[in-house]
């Protein structure tokens, strides 16, 4: 195949008897770019991988990769890497000898498979690892095995099936930061799968957030966290403050006795949503607030906090006892407005 290297998923569905699994997704990668499917379990972007990489039937639709339809293209001349969340290993080779065996495949001579075993190990941040046996490994330098035998042929495009989702969530964010490296370092597309709004946000370049079969938002990070289109997709991102609001025909609304201004707004009721960044200590019309309760979080502490019998939750560096009153305001720009 040759030519743009952009994979376009053109209305695929994928039907199991009666249930709908992916429904008319519409999904394009560009080449290079690092795309998430973000969603709850059972929501379809397992099938939606596993359709892209031919190993399951599409009912209706079409999957066009540099241009040509993969239709009736096998698995294996897709030039595509699969890495699972079961990844595979062999227990009887060396973590060498498993980076190796697509190379084997391919034809490669013993110097150049050496060469580009070394090479790999390396770029995954186990140099030195060639002899070890696989059941020896921790479970995150099993997974950088796994991720250096995907690369090793030299895919194009790489689908990682939840990557990290047996690990701790520590061992996850190092290993997040070091795939989307090790991705960007290969210069190859790449589709990964996920349940975890951060995993997803470190990773890609843009994330896609699946519902019930079908995608619902597609968009950068920063996009999403500022502009979810609705309460399920700010939910799955971490924000459950949604506060009821009727905006007036000036953009005016009231939140716990605050009355906040967004021309952009139209008029009508609506969904306010509400992220911890967006109240902040002090500003412009700060008001007083009574602090309900606090969840300990590393770096800061996340804070509810009651405004006129409306709960909040913000970031807080310091703790602040509960009860005690804190002063504070709404930076109206970080809001988002939804439906519903």
């Amino acid at each position: 195949m040759v030519g743009d290297r952009r994979l376009e998923i053109r209305g695929v569905s994928v039907r199991f008897d009666r249930l709908l699994a992916v429904d008319a997704v519409d999904l394009a990668i560009e080449e290079t770019e690092i795309v998430a499917l973000l969603g709850p379990s059972g929501c379809g972007k397992s099938t939606l991988l596993r359709a892209i990489a031919g190993l399951q039937p599409v009912d209706s639709g079409s999957i066009v990769y540099e241009g040509v339809d993969l239709a009736p293209v096998p698995p294996h001349q897709r030039g595509m890497g699969l890495m699972s969340q079961a990844h595979s290993l062999f227990p009887h080779r060396s973590v060498a000898e498993n980076v190796a065996f697509g190379l084997e495949l391919r034809g490669l001579s013993g110097e150049q498979r050496r060469l580009r075993v070394e090479a790999m190990l390396a770029s995954v941040g186990l140099a030195g690892y060639d002899a070890r046996r696989i059941d020896g490994l921790s479970g995150g330098e099993a997974q950088r095995v796994a991720l250096a035998r995907t690369l090793a042929p030299g895919p194009t495009l790489v689908m990682l099936d939840e990557p990290m989702g047996s690990l701790d969530r520590e061992l996850r964010e190092r290993l997040a930061v070091d795939i989307r490296r090790t991705l960007r370092a290969e210069g190859v597309s790449a589709l990964v799968v996920t349940h975890d709004q951060d995993e997803a946000f470190t990773i890609a370049d843009r994330v896609a957030v699946m519902r019930a079969g079908r995608v619902v938002q597609v968009g950068t990070p920063i996009e999403l966290r500022r502009a979810p289109r609705s309460t399920f997709v700010a939910g799955f991102l971490g924000i459950d403050t949604f506060v009821d609001v009727v905006v007036s025909a000036e953009g005016e609304f009231d939140i716990g006795g605050l009355v906040l201004r967004r021309p952009d707004w139209p008029a009508g009721p609506a969904i306010a949503v509400v992220p911890p960044e967006a109240i902040v200590i002090g500003g412009a019309g700060a008001v007083t607030a009574e602090v309900s309760q606090q969840r300990f979080r590393g770096d800061h502490f996340v804070t509810d906090v009651l405004l006129e019998g409306t709960r909040l939750v913000m970031n807080l560096v310091e703790p602040r006892r509960e009860g005690n009153a804190v002063v504070v305001s709404i930076d109206v720009d970080r809001l988002a407005r939804v439906d519903g």
